[in-house]
């Protein structure tokens, strides 16, 4: 992908902060407010799936992170990917490489009672391993701006021509 520089800057500025009004932007990278509107219009034509809020889960109450690796046994994989995709306290869900029936789990919840009460704890069709419980105070760094940053550096700039 190919992106201009005002593109580049445009574009590393939302990750910083999604709130940023196109006039605050146009303000610190010193062009107008209306380029600034084009190119995050295309942004999110082409790159921006949306904006979010980034919450603070312990002040929420869900204070332990579970990486684990499940198998499916009897069922079949679409409806173990429905069951899983549907299950709202996984939060990111892997299909593994290696074996078409292992997925690998990431699931928050507030103590250790209500993650033994999970629903899929006690499913005979599917076979559980390598469980890891993390408290989230145990979280040293989670932040993807870094690799979002160097990614959009390496991505190949386009000069613009000049209308004129």
């Amino acid at each position: 992908m190919w992106l201009t520089k005002n593109e580049k800057r445009v574009l590393k500025l939302l990750v910083d902060n999604a709130k940023l009004s196109d006039t605050s932007i146009a303000h610190t990278l010193n062009i107008s407010s209306q380029a600034v509107g084009r190119i995050r219009k295309k942004l999110e034509e082409e790159i921006i799936k949306g904006y979010t809020v980034e919450l603070d889960l312990k002040k929420l109450g869900l204070n332990f992170l579970s990486v684990l690796e499940i198998e499916h046994i009897n069922e079949s994989e679409k409806e173990v990917q429905e069951k899983l995709v549907s299950c709202p306290d996984i939060i990111s869900l892997f299909k593994l490489i290696h074996g078409t029936k292992k997925y690998k789990i990431i699931r928050v919840c507030s103590n250790l009672e209500e993650y033994n009460k999970w629903e899929l704890t006690n499913n005979e069709l599917i076979k559980i391993s390598n469980i890891q419980i993390i408290p989230l105070s145990n979280i040293l760094k989670e932040d993807i701006k870094p690799i979002l940053h160097k990614t959009i550096d390496g991505l190949g700039t386009k000069t613009t021509k000049i209308k004129w």
